[in-house]
């Protein structure tokens, strides 16, 4: 029941609505005292608010949206001004034929001063008073700027974030079937061999499908799990091609951080799929992780076959590698490539 109040309160409409009815509130305990009647409290105070609620919104949906698009200082000024000259010669209209109480100071000096005039006269009399007249109608729009200022930030910082997760959600179901195509790949080939290996190979792509369906669903995952999941798909692919490849994975955990899941697997998977599987001798991987205080150093390093010593095409999973850490680390990642003759190296600090 609350939390349905609560979601119908929070609709634009109604925070406004709730914001004028405190305004109103304000400004009947705080004149009380100047009038003699409630009904003419209630009546003056109504008029008076519809002449703030008109500089509020006049100023906040019409004359800003106007500047925004023109850049005019001077088309912002003007308007204001006679927007305020507007309000003013109608405030003073109204109260040309109300009973305004003689106690309250800033009526009672136009009575004094211009009540004896004719009507037309007292109306564009408004200019002796025009600035106490514009302060009084502003108040409320001082509160409310910030107010909806605050609002439109939370907003584009939902929507931001909804889009941020948006992209990283297709750029996981773009990397999660690429992944997946490869190592069932990898297991056709043995299962066509009649391979023993291949009972091994079920197992630890079990586990791989396992943490990738279910395991790693949120933005960050412990370095732990990643740790497992990479030693999973190396002793998958070392049962896959056997002496053909030199794989060594050092590591230094110092501190158990949390980092975004599958990052670091694109990098290895690349260095199978581009340094080992064209490699007629035998290729070489090289893998380095460190987490020591609030960062993470990941260092990868492979041998290049003779076929890829000439190709420059950027790769799918690097392209989407650099789009997702763009996404969850932006200004708090550092991505090093090197491509020499021999050896492609890629080393990727996170600044947790």
């Amino acid at each position: 029941m609350m939390n349905t109040l609560f979601t119908y309160l929070n609709k634009p409409i109604y925070k406004h609505i709730l914001f004028w009815i405190a305004v109103f509130s304000f400004y009947l305990a705080f004149d009380r005292v100047y009038y003699d009647s409630t009904q003419k409290l209630i009546v003056n105070k109504l008029a008076y608010l519809l002449f703030q609620m008109g500089t509020a919104y006049g100023i906040i949906y019409g004359i800003y949206p106007i500047y925004k698009k023109s850049k005019n200082v001077l088309v912002f000024v003007v308007l204001t001004f006679l927007l305020f000259v507007l309000l003013n010669s109608i405030y003073v209209a109204w109260h040309a034929f109300m009973d305004v109480p003689q106690s309250n100071t800033c009526y009672a000096r136009f009575k004094s001063r211009f009540g004896h005039l004719p009507f037309w006269e007292q109306v564009f009399s408004w200019r002796r008073d025009f600035f106490v007249l514009t302060w009084l109608f502003m108040q409320p729009t001082f509160f409310l700027i910030p107010f909806l200022w605050y609002e439109k930030n939370l907003k584009l910082s939902i929507t931001n974030e909804q889009k941020k997760i948006a992209e990283l959600s297709a750029l996981k179901n773009q990397l999660n079937p690429h992944f997946l195509f490869n190592t069932l790949n990898n297991l056709y080939g043995l299962a066509l061999e009649k391979s023993d290996k291949t009972p091994q190979v079920i197992e630890r792509l079990s586990d791989i499908l396992d943490y990738i369906l279910y395991r790693c669903k949120g933005k960050y995952v412990s370095l732990e799990k990643e740790i497992e999941l990479i030693e999973n798909y190396l002793a998958l692919e070392q049962l896959r091609y056997g002496k053909r490849v030199l794989v060594t994975f050092t590591k230094h955990i110092e501190t158990p951080n949390k980092i975004a899941p599958l990052i670091l697997l694109t990098f290895i998977e690349n260095a199978f799929k581009h340094g080992v599987k064209q490699e007629i001798k035998q290729a070489k991987i090289h893998i380095d992780l460190q987490s020591i205080n609030n960062k993470v150093v990941f260092t990868i390093e492979n041998t290049k076959p003779e076929s890829l010593l000439h190709s420059n095409q950027e790769k799918l999973g690097l392209i989407n590698v650099k789009k997702q850490l763009h996404l969850l680390y932006a200004g708090n990642y550092d991505l090093q490539l090197s491509d020499t003759t021999n050896m492609y190296s890629v080393t990727l600090a996170l600044n947790l």
